[in-house]
């Protein structure tokens, strides 16, 4: 299970009891609210579908066995290379079937995926299934099963390209980058965010080699920017996602702290519910680090910036805790309430938890990318000079600039008119986001 909490270098203002008390009643706060939680954001294309996405959300991110989306995914897993198969799918029939495995025989099986993923994303008000006190994530093969929906939606959308039918093909991409920001929409765990990041990745970057395909007119180009437009404004921003787990792992804390709750093998101060509720201070205290280094309106750059401070913070304060602690010996510890130790294990407590920065970089990729798409389909439409994409190169929200280059071929009066234009992720983002592009070919379609 994915834990989460940046570690909290101080001592929290909040004795135990008043931590607990302030845990369990924000708790039972974001269940009732979460029962009337709207999520609203704009459909891609068309009318939308009334009430809300939930139940069509379900039968995409929580397949029954047997139905079209769960036959898909167990087709997907038997694959030879079913683990990042998406970012390798070919947009043409020439492919080493020995290492992806058959994919025509996978679209026959996932051919009714398309109409879920619609349904799914047609929806106005589309909250994620899986905030808490709503449905239970899904767990163990089922979970990891989730983690191949990117690949059915690639092999969908090459269906409709080797069919002769782009904007189609890119229809089916685009719905799945909404679907995968939606199942993060509201602030489920992290877990379930990260999953629909990382589908929306990947179905985002399969969008350049869509766009590298004949048949395009300049109207489908423009729909298709509008819609890459749609889902730039409607991102989910990374405070959510930190909120959202804050709250699962308060749920898990106030659990293990209270009388009878589950009791761990091992007991650092030698009581499993002091060890639960020094915990939950940290998390409380923790939370406020991420609201301070990552608050809703600050931009993805400045998110991943203030997240990373908080992590060397974080090792730094935990190699100090460490070598006090072992000064006592081998736990359990007796550390007197209020003393430095009783801090110093706070710390260790605290850095049992997952460290944030390295995780939410996702989101700053995926806006990134769908800069990329932008920018490609501007110079598809012979927009191909850096002062013609200007706008398009800081995405919105992102705070870093995409880097732009284009060429130019001379012409008989003399002068040069552009050949090609390439756009790349910020430096900041390289390490995350492989470009994996060629240079695309200035003009009309």
């Amino acid at each position: 299970m994915l834990l989460t909490a940046l570690l909290s270098c101080s001592s929290p203002e909040v004795p135990p009891v008043l931590a607990e008390r302030t845990a369990q009643t924000e708790v039972r706060r974001a269940v009732a609210a979460n029962e009337t939680l709207s999520c609203v954001r704009p459909v891609l294309r068309g009318a939308a579908r009334p009430g809300p996405a939930m139940p069509d959300l379900l039968a995409l991110w929580r397949p029954d066995d047997g139905g079209p989306v769960g036959s898909c995914l167990e087709a997907v897993a038997a694959s030879p290379r079913s683990w990042g198969l998406a970012g390798q799918i070919p947009f043409h029939d020439g492919y080493a079937r020995d290492r992806l495995g058959d994919l025509d025989a996978m679209h026959e099986v996932c051919a009714g995926l398309p109409a879920v993923l619609s349904a799914a994303v047609s929806h106005e008000d589309s909250c994620s299934p899986y905030l808490l006190g709503r449905e239970a994530a899904p767990s163990g093969d089922r979970m990891l099963a989730l983690t191949r929906m990117s690949t059915a939606i690639v092999i969908e959308a090459r269906a409709r390209a080797l069919a002769g039918d782009p904007g189609g093909a890119m229809g089916v991409l685009l719905d799945g980058v909404r679907a995968g920001q939606d199942l993060g929409r509201g602030g489920p765990s992290l877990l379930v965010t990260l999953l629909g990041t990382s589908a929306a990745n990947d179905a985002a970057t399969a969008g350049h080699r869509v766009l590298a395909l004949e048949g395009w007119t300049d109207e489908a180009l423009a729909a298709v920017d509008a819609e890459l437009a749609a889902l730039q404004e409607s991102a989910v921003h990374p405070s959510v996602a930190l909120e959202g787990e804050a709250l699962f792992v308060l749920e898990r804390s106030v659990a293990a702290a209270a009388p009878g709750g589950p009791t761990p093998e091992a007991a650092i101060t030698g009581d499993p519910r002091r060890d639960a509720e020094l915990a939950l201070q940290a998390l409380l205290a923790t939370r406020e680090r991420w609201r301070t280094a990552c608050p809703p309106t600050a931009t993805l750059g400045a998110c991943l910036d203030g997240l990373s401070a908080e992590q060397t913070r974080m090792v730094d304060a935990k190699e100090e805790a460490s070598k006090r602690l072992q000064s006592l010996g081998s736990p359990p510890w007796d550390v007197p309430p209020g003393s430095a130790h009783e801090d110093d294990v706070r710390v260790l407590l605290g850095s049992t938890f997952a460290q944030m920065a390295s995780r939410l970089e996702s989101a700053a990729t995926l806006q990134s990318t769908l800069g990329l798409l932008r920018v490609h389909v501007a110079v598809k439409r012979g927009r191909c000079t850096e002062p013609e994409v200007a706008s398009l190169l800081e995405p919105p929200g992102l705070g870093m600039r995409l880097r732009f280059e284009s060429t130019a071929v001379p012409t008989a009066d003399g002068g040069s008119r552009p050949k090609a234009a390439i756009a790349w992720p910020p430096e900041a983002l390289a390490p995350f986001q492989d470009r994996g592009l060629e240079s695309w070919r200035c003009g009309t379609p």
